[in-house]
């Protein structure tokens, strides 16, 4: 268990990093990083200049009409030598299992909107700006299977 203090210092940190990078690839002003956050920008720097070719969606939410549930896609676009990337960017060290789950809820967003993927990824930005982790994920039946039955659950307790 996390403490509460680390956990909401951790997700704050998360969203100022998320906000930065949507600024960067959208080509917007974006302030000068906390000492927290820079290292963070500077790995995900490094990954852009290598990877990034085309930005198409930055943040986007799309919505699943049949399934009603939404997410936002930090990125998808064109990258060098790797065709079309849906990319989540990722701030804590250790892995996490939900991960495969959320990336397997997002590429079924894009399929219903008709997007081509060829590689879905989460991205683990390094603290001290190092070159970032890129863990890639399978379409996996299991693992939509698994999301589905998280979503009912969650939908029968809030009263859904």
């Amino acid at each position: 268990m996390v403490p509460e203090h680390l956990l909401s210092r951790a997700t704050d940190r998360g969203r100022k990093v998320h906000a930065i990078i949507a600024a960067i690839l959208q080509g917007l002003w974006y302030p000068k990083p906390d000492p927290e956050c820079a290292g963070y920008i500077a790995s995900f720097q490094t990954w852009k200049e290598q990877f990034v070719e085309e930005v198409i969606f930055v943040e986007h939410e799309f919505i699943d009409p049949a399934y009603g549930f939404m997410g936002h896609i930090d990125f998808f676009g064109k990258l060098r030598k790797l065709g079309y990337g849906l990319i989540d960017w990722k701030t804590p060290l250790a892995l996490a299992k939900a991960w495969r789950l959320q990336m397997v809820a997002y590429h079924k967003l894009l399929r219903v909107n008709n997007n081509p993927v060829d590689v879905i990824a989460s991205l683990q930005l390094k603290p001290n700006g190092g070159i970032p982790k890129m863990v890639r994920y399978e379409d996996s039946a299991q693992d939509f299977n698994i999301f589905l039955g998280l979503l009912n659950a969650h939908n029968f307790f809030k009263g859904g």
